[in-house]
């Protein structure tokens, strides 16, 4: 049998499933993981019900599993690890920010001036059986720069395999080029990893007056406020759309296409799917000099500048930049590519 964990996730969960399944790996069981107390089970394509964690690990001890796979390594799918011991191969696909978000790791990405919230409790906890889980890992799946960076920060006695993303060129958004009216783009969500203020204060360096577009969630919470009186008061001058209410993927993707620049102040991986977009269409993006990706992007010959040390603005690429970017991008994502390894990924372990 085949062990998948996935958790639930409008982007990610079916396009997951369907690649297990178009593998034409047999005797799968999926978990969806919504909540310690709701786990969908799949036996192959077919949902038999719906578990809590005890009842699943429970069944799941009594079976002659062969691989785990965790789809995003959660604190559920550690526990599962740890539990199942009869597990002969472990798998870990990343997704970024299982990564990333860890406590010994997430100190290693942020900005000089940005301040940690402190863990919860139960965070501790769940971060403790992720930690633990970590020693059982046989095989890390994922993208080329963050094995880079796995392979650099955490000591696993691990097989790497790249995977180069979840979704292939089929799947990147499209710009319209008759919609970019010049805005620019800061960050991709309301977290403060965005390090927006930076950005702005960056941007104000280079003297650009271009209306800025912030995505952000639309919740009102402690930083969004701080953000949004910080730059009225720092910033007075500087018009700002703040994307602050639920819109729809064609409304989104329509306020993306009137920006010509992206600018993202994460120091780790983050908004990867819209950083492609911008660079596919021929689009300038800027990020920070020590982003793993920045630095990734640039060795494989991508032309994108850093916000903190480009020396002027380019306001636009040449066609040779835009044209070389975009074959960039597609050999990145090519679908026979993508294709083939998943099934790697997925049948790795199978035959041992």
């Amino acid at each position: 049998m085949h062990l998948h964990i996935i958790i639930d996730s409008p982007v990610f969960t079916q396009s997951v499933q369907h690649r297990i399944y178009a593998s034409g790996q047999q005797d799968t069981i999926v978990l969806v993981t919504k909540s310690y107390k709701e786990i969908d089970v799949y036996r192959d394509t077919l949902k038999t019900g719906t578990q809590s964690i005890n009842q699943v690990s429970q069944w799941l001890s009594t079976l002659p599993i062969r691989t785990l796979t965790a789809h995003f390594l959660s604190t559920l799918a550690a526990y599962l690890i740890l539990r199942l011991r009869q597990v002969t191969v472990v798998k870990w696909v990343v997704w970024g920010g299982d990564y990333y978000d860890q406590p010994k790791i997430r100190k290693k990405y942020k900005a000089p001036s940005q301040v940690l919230k402190s863990l919860s409790t139960k965070d501790k906890i769940g971060y403790h059986v992720i930690k633990r889980s970590l020693k059982k890992i046989d095989c890390v799946i994922g993208n080329l720069c963050d094995l880079n960076e796995i392979e650099q920060h955490l000591d696993l006695n691990a097989k790497y395999l790249q995977l180069n993303h979840f979704w292939d060129s089929n799947r990147l958004g499209s710009l319209d080029p008759s919609l970019n009216s010049g805005k620019i783009l800061v960050g991709n969500s309301d977290d403060q990893s965005n390090n927006h203020l930076l950005c702005i204060k960056h941007l104000q360096r280079y003297g650009t007056d271009k209306m800025l577009v912030l995505p952000l969630s639309g919740v009102s919470n402690s930083y969004t406020q701080y953000l949004k009186h910080a730059v009225a008061t720092q910033y007075p001058d500087q018009e700002i759309t703040y994307l602050d209410t639920f819109v729809n993927e064609s409304e989104y993707e329509q306020l993306l296409s009137e920006c010509s620049h992206l600018v993202y102040g994460h120091y780790r991986q983050q908004g990867m799917a819209t950083l492609f977009a911008f660079l596919y269409s021929g689009r300038v993006a800027y990020l920070q000099s020590t982003n793993p990706y920045y630095k990734y992007l640039v060795s494989i010959g991508c032309t994108l500048y850093a916000i903190d040390q480009a020396e002027y603005w380019t306001e636009d690429l040449t066609p040779a930049q835009q044209r070389e970017n975009k074959a960039l991008i597609n050999n990145l994502l090519d679908p026979d590519l993508i294709d083939s390894q998943w099934n790697s990924a997925i049948s790795y372990g199978t035959h041992n």
